[in-house]
């Protein structure tokens, strides 16, 4: 390669970077004044460390806090109370606690929700019924070493 061709190599680089860059910048500034394309809104206060949440049929929504308690919202308002009868023995540390919650998809007629967690290195997925007050007949479902993902398919199986 001699001393033209890489003149030309080094100021298409160049080129290539200053143009982007350029475009960027002026795109960034075109867009302050734009409003994002989602709304912030609180629907509670009072909660430690809230995880995750799952709206009822009711409009109810079951709330897990990271390190241990369910918590529900009633109407908007936060149960002072939490959900008796969860998962035993949650490891309330680092990246691990009470994770998911998700109503059975057929959780009008049969009041089941299921509930991931962490116990150790182990991930437990926990099925209960819900009472509206309190859960019961839990069980662990499921355990993974290490973590898994599950979730509800379309036609309602569990995965």
């Amino acid at each position: 390669m001699n001393d033209q061709s890489v003149a030309r190599l080094v100021a298409w680089n160049v080129a290539l970077v200053t143009v982007p860059c350029s475009l960027t910048v002026a795109a960034a500034a075109g867009e302050q004044s734009i409003e994002p394309p989602y709304r912030v809104e609180v629907v509670a206060t009072g909660l430690k460390f809230p995880w995750s949440l799952a709206f009822l049929p009711n409009g109810d929504a079951l709330v897990t806090e990271k390190f241990g308690e369910l918590r529900i919202l009633r109407k908007g308002v936060l149960d002072p109370a939490p959900v008796t009868g969860g998962p035993q023995n949650v490891l309330k540390e680092g990246d691990s606690g009470l994770l998911d919650v998700v109503p059975d998809p057929a959780f009008e007629t049969n009041h089941t929700v299921f509930i991931t967690f962490n116990e150790g290195i182990k991930e437990q997925n926990h099925r209960a019924k819900f009472d509206g007050a309190s859960l019961s007949g839990g069980k662990v479902i499921f355990r993974s070493t290490p973590a898994a993902e599950w979730f509800f398919c379309r036609t309602g199986h569990f995965w």
